[in-house]
């Protein structure tokens, strides 16, 4: 993964965090002076500011520790329809983790090969899959 990228990506939702804390800061002191339509946009800075908070986190904590390599065999593969997704996520499973893949990785590999990745160890992403 592109270190600077990833920066450029961590910097993005801390700017986006702090946004939203100064917009949480506003709607508390309003909603304390007695306007309860605040909550709205006290409710919405709250979950956007930490989902934004979050997202820094695990950009943050990927490039701190690095990628890490996993090897062996994929012990259980799975398909799923999400609520807000725009089709079926492939999933797999090894070594007691979890891994969402792309549909068209998935067609090339079962679960009787051994298989080598590199992925970022925080917010699972598959830099690169191989069979071995």
């Amino acid at each position: 993964m592109n270190k600077k990228l990833s920066s450029l990506e961590t910097l993005f939702y801390m700017v986006i965090f702090l946004l939203c804390l100064a917009g949480f800061i506003y709607f508390l002191l309003s909603v304390l002076q007695g306007n309860t339509g605040s909550l709205i946009g006290l409710i919405f800075t709250l979950v956007l500011g930490g989902a934004s908070l979050y997202q820094s986190y695990i950009n943050f904590m990927d490039n701190k520790v690095g990628p890490q390599t996993l090897t062996g065999k994929i012990d259980y593969i799975w398909k799923s329809h999400g609520i807000f997704s725009m089709g079926k996520s492939s999933y797999f499973k090894i070594n007691n983790k979890i891994f969402l893949i792309q549909n068209e990785l998935i067609k090339e590999i079962s679960k009787e090969n051994d298989i080598k990745i590199i992925y970022m160890p925080f917010s699972k992403t598959i830099i690169s899959l191989e069979k071995i």
